[in-house]
């Protein structure tokens, strides 16, 4: 079991918010499983001082999640997605509640997802007047499909909570077969239901996205904003070097000054060879990771509806013409054309 305080940390990558578990932790002890290891190593953390920051490794969530769905208990993901107890919250939720809307605060939640559990992955996409809300949690790691109703049936209920709306959904689908007790996803999610689709997704009224949060703060939102950057700053000092470069490459570009390898390796406190050796050591280097997260970037700001020349200069293009080449090297033809493509065969969008 590792815990994270403010003097330890372990890797991004294999380390989840203990708030992610605490719901799951009181459920397995209303079904007397109280006395089994790993509910009780877990449940052991909450006298924890700064408990919103404290973490656990991620295989103890997954166990805990395969211990619940031994059970056989229907519904259970469905029902403890339902349930929002303030005084469970962890840092990533108390940072949304603060935000002004609910577009906001879906933004805020999709790109520092990490802080609750980085195997979760949330996409936004738009077309017309609809929304689509899109969610994946790493197959590799062997959650079960209960962990997957519970992120869904949260994410709406946080949504209703916040804003203070109803919510209606247009349509929600998902990647495992009709359970059932499709009654229960009906009450939750309404009748436009859909299993074995290729990916889990809740679409609704882009209007929605507008809705203000009733508990928003800015200035709460700022303090817990500067919170979460200090967090994701001390997670990210145990992480590997190129995991290291690519959060760094990726901040930067976001705010429009895409570094150098100079730049980089100052930042990484390396020297330069260095750099390029751990970098080797994984079979990649800096042209490589600056060439993936432009990418990744185009497409999301591509989608977002950003203009061409917007995103040549936040990506680090000397011209519109040179990102042009560059997209047209990664798929094969022009930003219109791909966004054409992709709205017409609607497939899953690059993650946050």
């Amino acid at each position: 079991m590792t815990m994270l305080t403010n003097d330890t940390f372990t890797t991004l990558s294999n380390s989840v918010s203990y708030a992610a578990t605490k719901d799951l932790v009181a459920y397995c002890q209303t079904l007397g499983l109280a006395e089994h290891p790993i509910v009780s190593a877990i449940d052991a953390h909450k006298h924890q001082k700064n408990i919103a920051q404290v973490r656990i490794d991620e295989a103890d969530l997954i166990a805990l999640w395969q211990l619940l769905a031994s059970s056989h208990i229907q519904g259970i993901g469905l029902r403890l997605g339902q349930k929002i107890a303030p005084e469970s919250k962890g840092l990533l939720a108390s940072w949304i509640s603060q935000a002004p809307t609910l577009e906001d605060a879906l933004s805020i939640f999709r790109e520092h997802i990490q802080l609750m559990n980085p195997s979760e992955c949330w996409s936004l996409s738009t077309q017309k007047d609809q929304v689509s809300l899109r969610f994946n949690l790493d197959p590799s790691r062997g959650y079960p499909s209960i962990a997957i109703e519970r992120s869904m049936s949260a994410m709406l209920a946080w949504a209703r909570a916040l804003s203070g709306k109803a919510f209606p959904l247009l349509n929600a689908c998902f990647s495992f077969p009709e359970p059932p007790y499709r009654a229960l996803f009906e009450d939750i999610f309404g009748q436009h239901l859909q299993f074995n689709c290729s990916a889990n997704q809740l679409v609704f009224s882009n209007a929605l996205l507008t809705a203000p949060i009733l508990s928003g703060n800015q200035f709460l939102c700022d303090v817990m904003e500067e919170r979460a950057i200090e967090m994701t700053r001390q997670l990210a000092q145990a992480q590997p070097v190129v995991e290291k470069a690519k959060l760094l490459i990726k901040q930067a570009i976001k705010e429009g000054s895409p570094l150098s390898v100079g730049e980089l390796s100052d930042a990484l406190a390396v020297s330069r060879q260095t750099l390029y050796r751990r970098l080797k050591e994984h079979d990649t280097d800096f042209k490589t990771l600056l060439d993936e997260t432009r990418k990744d970037q185009a497409v999301r700001m591509l989608e977002k509806g950003s203009k061409i020349q917007l995103i040549s200069l936040s990506l680090g293009y000397k011209d519109s013409s040179s990102f042009y080449k560059a997209f047209h090297r990664w798929f094969g033809c022009t930003p219109a054309v791909y966004l054409s493509q992709r709205l017409k065969d609607n497939p899953e969008p690059y993650p946050d």
